[in-house]
């Protein structure tokens, strides 16, 4: 196919399309009316005698056709981008706000030392912090009303990536001197404490409740609740526990009696991660703002 039959303004329209899979929202990210992007994606259709991308009950997905396309269209339209001079990003004068999605016990744990760093590196920059559980911030950066997720996340779609930050182990908490931490915690006198857990509206299952479903168990939710930072407080004044990552324990270490033993089953390593759209992934201050985050957290 010659270059000379090819509008590439058509060009940026395929990558819109390819990474946001709808074709509204990729006419308003090239600042194209929908019918325009829709009649586009027609010539597009035509151009490559394929179709590109068809509808699914789950939305519009890609033919093998449109995969093949997307890694080498975005390599060269990335370095045409360079070519021509794109407007770059300087830390120190930036004025950009950016609103990350995390869990308040997240973000006790990133935040601080974050903002101390870019205090340093990048006084102008403003942060966001939107408040969401577990998948929830995927959903909002899909949605375009986070720029970055940052959490335990489960595995995002496609067109999102994903780094890992920092991982945690799952330890069962309660109050210094609390009658079940005397002795061994067995399985038997783990699922009869009464419990408290951090869920969010129309969550599933929790990691823990899923696993002790798989050995046959149930334990008692008392107490069901949606911010992390109430939990230490709630524990260090009652008798419940709380299967949760041993850094809240330590965060609060010299504010309340807390104590901490492993669990009586396999429980699963928290891996906490960061996730961003696609469409962030050019984004020089998008980029930059990723980095600082993984840098600060390799510390933790």
């Amino acid at each position: 196919m010659k270059l000379t039959k090819i509008d590439l303004n058509l060009l940026v329209s395929l990558r819109a399309l390819l990474e946001e899979r709808h074709v509204s929202r990729a006419a308003s990210r090239v600042g194209l009316t929908q019918p325009a992007m829709s009649n586009a994606l027609g010539r597009l259709r035509r151009l490559f005698g394929d179709q590109l991308l068809v509808r699914t009950p789950d939305g519009m997905k890609p033919t093998p056709r449109a995969l093949a396309l997307a890694g080498p269209l975005e390599s060269a339209l990335a370095q045409l981008e360079s070519a021509l001079g794109g407007e770059g990003f300087s830390p120190e004068t930036s004025r950009r706000s950016f609103a990350i999605a995390m869990a308040d016990y997240t973000a006790l744990v990133v935040l601080p030392p974050l903002k101390r760093y870019l205090a340093q590196t990048a006084p102008g920059l403003d942060l966001v912090i939107i408040d969401s559980v577990r998948g929830q911030g995927l959903s909002l950066v899909d949605r375009g009303e986070a720029d970055l997720a940052i959490g335990l996340l489960p595995e995002p779609p496609a067109h999102m990536r994903a780094q890992a930050l920092y991982r945690d182990r799952l330890v069962c908490m309660a109050r210094d001197g609390h009658p079940a931490l005397r002795r061994p915690l067995t399985l038997d006198r783990y699922v009869n404490l009464s419990h408290v857990l951090v869920r969010a509206p129309g969550d599933q299952p929790s990691v823990v409740d899923r696993e002790l479903e798989k050995l046959g168990r149930q334990r008692r939710i008392e107490v069901s609740l949606p911010h992390y930072l109430l939990v230490p407080h709630l524990l260090a004044a009652t008798d419940m526990v709380a299967t949760e990552a041993d850094r809240l324990r330590k965060c609060f270490a010299d504010q309340l009696p807390l104590s901490a033993r492993k669990l009586p089953f396999e429980g699963p390593e928290i891996k906490v991660s960061q996730a961003w759209h696609v469409r962030a992934d050019r984004d020089p201050a998008h980029r930059w703002l990723r980095e600082q985050v993984a840098l600060v957290t390799n510390e933790i």
